[in-house]
């Protein structure tokens, strides 16, 4: 019965996401597909470690694709004359009001 209600579900979804009813009911690997299509256009992951220490390098082993299939940003410490000269950059032709 939940499974009914879900493929229900995601058949509504389906019918209103497009601007015309398709002629024919979407069969299961139809609504599939779709699902998945929204789901590798909308899903978004943020993932956080720390490179101290060996459990970044035990993961990253065990997980080849959290560096391969990734954009790794690594920030350091900033000075704080680069903190304070940046935030006056962007802020300087902001006008606060009282």
């Amino acid at each position: 019965a939940k499974e009914a209600a879900r493929a229900a579900a995601v058949a509504q979804n389906v019918h209103s996401s497009q601007p015309t009813a398709p002629p024919e009911e979407p069969t299961a690997d139809d609504l599939w597909a779709f699902f998945i299509e929204r789901v590798r256009a909308n899903l978004h992951l943020i993932l956080c470690f720390s490179a101290v220490g060996g459990k970044f390098r035990s993961r990253a082993q065990q997980f080849p694709a959290l560096i391969n299939g990734c954009t790794i940003d690594w920030f350091l410490p900033w000075p704080e004359e680069a903190l304070t000269d940046v935030a006056k950059h962007f802020l300087d032709d902001f006008q606060i009001q009282d």
